[in-house]
């Protein structure tokens, strides 16, 4: 278990032991948010999912270097793509931030950033696909306790409008139906509407 202490300069030091019995501490000006913060930690340590704050202050451009590097299985291609989205739309953004740093919202608004900076819906789910890959990965080194952009979803593809033909390119397409003799039918336009279908011969009179 951990323990809070005030210190003589009024904040209060929360510390506690990590399962490898190595100490903490943070410093808080309330008692109450050092008291907060120790039982999270104490929660995090009990459902086995306590991640060690050294590891994970490597920032997203040291981690972005790390995860292509370890990518050894992607063709050249695809590794000079990857390499081209980190540089342009990723880590200009979060290069500087902490992994720690990374939150949900953050990541919702950087998608919505990109969309009114006017890149292709295409374009922007794969660069929020290299980010989650990339904090996955942190996720599976213990460096973070769960991915913030795998919940936050990248941008649908628009759904495709529906496409009209216009009067004349309806003629145009009733008037090659007629002139096949392999169709029987005609389409449903001025022309044909008035047709009437052959009489059968039954009802031929004799």
């Amino acid at each position: 278990m951990g323990n809070i202490q005030k210190r003589p300069s009024g904040q209060w030091r929360a510390r506690y032991r990590d399962p490898f019995g190595k100490e903490h501490a943070r410093h808080f000006r309330r008692r109450l948010d050092a008291e907060r913060w120790l039982a999270s930690v104490e929660n995090a340590k009990h459902r086995g999912e306590w991640i060690d704050p050294a590891l994970s202050r490597i920032t997203v451009g040291e981690w972005a270097q790390r995860w292509l590097a370890a990518q050894v299985q992607l063709k050249q291609l695809t590794r000079e793509r990857y390499r081209n989205i980190l540089r342009v739309q990723i880590l200009p953004h979060w290069e500087r931030l902490r992994l720690a740093e990374v939150t949900h919202a953050d990541v919702v608004a950087w998608v919505a950033a990109l969309q009114a900076d006017g890149y292709a819906t295409g374009t922007i789910r794969q660069t929020h696909r290299v980010l989650s890959l990339m904090l996955t990965l942190a996720v599976r080194d213990r460096r973070l306790s769960y991915n913030p952009a795998e919940a936050s979803g990248s941008p649908a593809s628009p759904a495709k409008e529906p496409v009209f033909l216009s009067h004349g390119q309806v003629d145009r397409l009733a008037a090659a139906c007629r002139a096949t003799s392999s169709l029987s039918g005609c389409l449903p336009t001025q022309d044909c509407a008035g047709a009437r279908p052959p009489r059968s011969r039954s009802s031929v009179s004799t």
